[in-house]
């Protein structure tokens, strides 16, 4: 369960911040309670009983709770509070918190950023070595003072350091990885087109071809050639499934930009024409018109994937349902992953409704399609669940046993949302 916990809080950064803000706050109290203030009080221009440093506690606590979304501007808030602190003698708590604003800031922080920050670290480190060796002061602990806060930066910095560039090497060696098994998934694939496909297509042309020779005889028998013909059916049904299946591995590891993206108002122009004759496409909410402005709005990549996960679901509303086909677009709601960005009145809900095919009727399906729609959206601050919604009015006697509504509930939070939700 701490488990569990401790991988929610990383995924959340800001319920991470504030849980770290308030935990350094609790140890900065019971520095103060202790006596940890006035460290170098006789060095410093002001005195203080200690409302000074509670006040300057609670500021450095609420900095910290921006600590890895806004790395910089908390650690330039947290040095000019830790600077007023100091002015008063310091305290325990201020300093701690400093190092871990410097410790976040190096982890957390663009590569740009922290060349800065480095650059200019060893600029001030320069710059006040120097005054110390031409103003040489009369107190020696005034020495002993900038070589007690030299320390405490350059560990700070260097353990984040570290930690940043171990994180770098991992990830390097997970790509390496990552690259690995996609070549050896290509290889299977490259196999399973060979012995799963083409087989198979190749057993339903025989089929056929010993169909169109007992057609074309003087005496044709009808079950044999029935026979033939289903199996050839079959055949290609089976190939069908396995090409299905291959294609969404596939579009699962191939980079978006390397195809063409879709259009989204061509695209929602065209979705009316996935179902067949007899059957229509409504809208409601927000309808087309709130749809196409999110997708306008979001990035070229995002909107190829949610038409094309959107296509899908109307797709595989058109082969295993019936009737017509609801699509309604509204605010997003509270979703049931935890682990999902859903930020309530942030981004749209688009969700497909249609009816289920009675019993004896419905078209058996694979949930490939659903599954490789769920890992198109991955990484894109979407998500997806769909799944059947149960009949309520009761079953009429000598009628077809009724199955429901199927319904897929596609979320898409706004981009600032994404941007907020991703994992540090």
């Amino acid at each position: 369960m701490i488990v569990r916990w401790f991988r929610q809080l990383d995924a959340h950064p800001a319920s991470r911040d504030a849980v770290i803000g308030a935990s350094w706050l609790l140890v900065g109290l019971a520095a103060l309670q202790f006596g940890g203030y006035g460290l170098w009080g006789d060095l410093t221009p002001w005195q203080s009983t200690g409302g000074v440093f509670l006040l300057t506690l609670l500021g450095m606590a609420l900095i910290a709770t921006r600590r890895s979304r806004r790395p910089f501007a908390a650690l330039g808030a947290g040095a000019a509070v830790a600077g007023v602190d100091l002015m008063f003698g310091g305290s325990l708590g201020v300093v701690l918190i400093l190092t871990d604003l410097i410790y976040a800031a190096v982890k957390y922080g663009g590569d740009r950023g922290v060349r800065l920050l480095f650059r200019w670290a060893l600029v001030a480190a320069i710059g006040c070595g120097a005054a110390l060796v031409v103003f040489r002061p009369d107190d020696g602990r005034v020495v002993v003072l900038g070589v007690q806060w030299g320390l405490v930066l350059l560990v700070s910095g260097l353990w984040g350091w570290n930690v940043r560039r171990e994180r770098l090497r991992t990830r390097a060696t997970m790509s390496e990885e990552h690259g690995r098994a996609t070549r050896r998934l290509r290889d299977r694939i490259a196999h399973d087109l060979h012995d799963l496909v083409a087989n198979q297509i190749a057993v339903a042309g025989l089929h056929i071809e010993a169909a169109k020779l007992q057609s074309a005889g003087p005496r044709v028998d009808s079950a044999a050639l029935t026979r033939g013909l289903d199996q050839a059916k079959r055949g290609t049904d089976e190939a069908h499934r396995q090409l299905r299946g291959l294609i969404t591995v596939l579009t699962a590891v191939e980079d978006l930009d390397e195809v063409a993206l879709i259009a989204p108002a061509e695209a929602l122009e065209d979705l009316p024409r996935l179902l067949p004759a007899g059957r229509v496409l409504h809208w409601s909410g927000q309808g087309r018109a709130g749809l196409w402005a999110a997708l306008d709005r979001a990035p070229a990549t995002r909107s190829h994937v949610v038409m094309r996960v959107l296509q899908e679901l109307l797709a595989n509303a058109a082969k295993h349902g019936t009737g017509d086909v609801q699509v309604d677009v509204g605010p997003m709601q509270a979703g049931p992953d935890p682990n999902a960005q859903h930020a309530g009145g942030h981004g749209l809900e688009v969700t497909v409704t249609n009816d289920r095919a009675p019993a004896g009727r419905v078209r058996p399906g694979t949930g490939i399609g659903i599954s490789g729609a769920v890992l198109l959206l991955s990484g894109t601050g979407a998500s997806l669940d769909a799944g059947p919604v149960e009949p309520v009015e009761p079953v009429e006697p000598g009628g077809d046993s009724p199955t429901g509504q199927w319904r897929a509930r596609l979320r898409l939070p706004a981009e600032s949302d994404v941007e907020r939700g991703r994992p540090a």
